[in-house]
């Protein structure tokens, strides 16, 4: 099985963020303690100068690196919609569509994006028009959810993936009939403490790794390591 993170990490220098997040599938970072939070770069708004120079650097690193892949994690339309409803969904789901076109043009892939969308509810339109918009061979398109998914809502949106956190809502998810397409199953609870289901697919922690710290960010991304291990096939 194959490992990644979720969107945010605790560290306050962005190399020591690259570092971390090229141990595993590379993950574009969110860094919440910079000013560069997923809702700061969702709107564009209230990101500092400690992090201008973080889209540079991934890119560059990415060119270096041996990863036959990649993971964005970008803010959906309906959650920047509920953090500033001041702008007309229209709008956020266009900037949220030019941000992840200029990314895919950057990144030719093989790669996997992840709108994040903690409010997500039953008004999903233009949310699947936007997954249906983004889609290509090259880049295969879904939701990361961190509280219980809304099992029917999602596979209305007729996307690739679907992230989200099986310590918690597993009964959710298989309650509600599961889901056809990749899973990245969110197996290890953030405090590292407790652990969930894991199918095929991917294993990452069930959230973000923002609110934690350097050390307990690295030792959850080791127990999300050993788990894929465990439940890899040996060999034949």
């Amino acid at each position: 099985m194959k490992v990644t993170g979720v969107g945010s990490v605790p560290f306050t220098e962005l190399d020591s963020a690259l570092d971390f997040v090229f141990e595993t599938c590379p993950q574009w970072p969110h860094l919440p303690e910079l000013g560069g939070g997923m809702v700061e770069w969702g709107l564009g708004a209230g990101l500092t100068l400690a992090v201008e120079g973080l889209p540079m650097g991934f890119v560059r690193r990415l060119s270096q690196s041996q990863a036959d892949g990649v993971k964005l994690q970008l803010c959906g339309p309906l959650t920047l919609s509920q953090c500033a409803p001041e702008h007309p969904i229209e709008a956020l789901v266009e900037r949220v569509y030019r941000t992840a076109k200029l990314w895919q043009t950057q990144v030719a892939g093989p790669g996997l994006l992840l709108l994040d969308e903690p409010m997500l509810g039953q008004d999903s339109g233009p949310l699947k028009d936007l997954i249906q918009a983004l889609r290509s061979s090259a880049w295969r398109v879904g939701v990361h959810t961190c509280g219980p998914p809304p099992m029917a809502v999602l596979r209305a949106l007729e996307m690739d993936l679907l992230s989200f956190d099986s310590v918690r809502y597993m009964a959710d998810f298989e309650q509600g009939g599961g889901f056809g397409g990749e899973v990245l199953w969110g197996a290890v609870s953030t405090d590292g403490l407790n652990t969930g289901s894991v199918g095929a697919g991917w294993v990452t922690p069930a959230c973000g790794l923002g609110l934690r710290t350097p050390a307990q960010a690295r030792s959850v991304m080791a127990r999300v390591a050993e788990l894929a291990t465990l439940q890899s096939p040996g060999p034949a």
